[in-house]
Protein backbone atom coordinates (compact mmCIF):
# COMPACT_ATOMS: atom_id res chain seq x y z
CA UNK A 1 0.00 0.00 0.00
CA UNK A 2 2.77 2.12 0.79
CA UNK A 3 4.44 1.86 -2.44
CA UNK A 4 0.98 2.64 -4.12
CA UNK A 5 1.03 6.07 -2.13
CA UNK A 6 4.38 7.02 -3.38
CA UNK A 7 3.54 5.89 -7.39
CA UNK A 8 0.95 8.38 -6.54
CA UNK A 9 3.18 11.13 -5.18
CA UNK A 10 6.28 10.18 -7.66
CA UNK A 11 4.32 11.21 -10.77
CA UNK A 12 2.75 14.55 -9.28
CA UNK A 13 6.95 14.69 -9.03
CA UNK A 14 7.62 13.80 -12.65
CA UNK A 15 4.73 14.62 -14.62
CA UNK A 16 5.76 18.54 -14.55
CA UNK A 17 9.09 17.79 -14.87
CA UNK A 18 8.47 16.14 -18.54
CA UNK A 19 7.01 19.42 -19.46
CA UNK A 20 9.74 21.53 -18.24
CA UNK A 21 12.54 19.45 -19.93
CA UNK A 22 10.37 19.83 -23.44
CA UNK A 23 10.67 23.54 -22.61
CA UNK A 24 14.03 23.39 -21.50
CA UNK A 25 14.88 21.88 -24.95
CA UNK A 26 12.74 24.07 -27.23
CA UNK A 27 14.72 27.42 -25.44
CA UNK A 28 18.04 25.23 -25.78
CA UNK A 29 17.56 24.98 -29.09
CA UNK A 30 16.51 28.27 -29.92
CA UNK A 31 18.97 30.16 -28.22
CA UNK A 32 21.90 28.06 -29.75
CA UNK A 33 19.80 28.07 -33.06
CA UNK A 34 20.35 32.13 -32.96
CA UNK A 35 23.80 31.29 -31.17
CA UNK A 36 22.73 33.34 -27.76
CA UNK A 37 23.11 32.22 -24.34
CA UNK A 38 20.79 30.21 -22.51
CA UNK A 39 17.60 33.07 -21.44
CA UNK A 40 17.22 33.35 -17.97
CA UNK A 41 13.83 31.50 -18.44
CA UNK A 42 15.82 28.41 -19.08
CA UNK A 43 17.78 28.52 -15.58
CA UNK A 44 14.29 29.00 -13.43
CA UNK A 45 12.97 25.90 -15.64
CA UNK A 46 15.97 24.29 -14.17
CA UNK A 47 15.83 24.75 -10.76
CA UNK A 48 11.94 24.20 -11.03
CA UNK A 49 12.99 20.81 -12.79
CA UNK A 50 15.77 20.51 -9.97
CA UNK A 51 13.47 21.06 -7.06
CA UNK A 52 11.08 18.26 -8.48
CA UNK A 53 13.64 15.98 -10.30
CA UNK A 54 15.91 15.09 -6.77
CA UNK A 55 12.60 14.08 -4.64
CA UNK A 56 10.62 12.34 -7.26
CA UNK A 57 14.32 10.35 -7.83
CA UNK A 58 14.79 9.49 -4.17
CA UNK A 59 11.01 8.30 -4.40
CA UNK A 60 11.67 5.84 -7.19
CA UNK A 61 14.99 4.25 -4.58
CA UNK A 62 12.18 4.29 -1.58
CA UNK A 63 9.71 2.12 -3.60
CA UNK A 64 12.14 -0.15 -4.99
CA UNK A 65 13.91 -0.52 -1.34
CA UNK A 66 10.06 -1.13 -0.74
CA UNK A 67 9.68 -4.06 -2.99
CA UNK A 68 13.02 -5.58 -2.40
CA UNK A 69 13.21 -5.57 1.15
CA UNK A 70 9.09 -5.67 1.60
CA UNK A 71 9.80 -4.24 5.52
CA UNK A 72 6.51 -4.92 8.02
CA UNK A 73 5.40 -1.26 8.53
CA UNK A 74 1.54 -1.92 9.39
Amino acid sequence: MQSLLLYIIDGALWIPVLFMQRRMRDLARSAAGRDEALPEAYFRLYRRWFACGVPAFTLVLLIWWLMITRPAMF
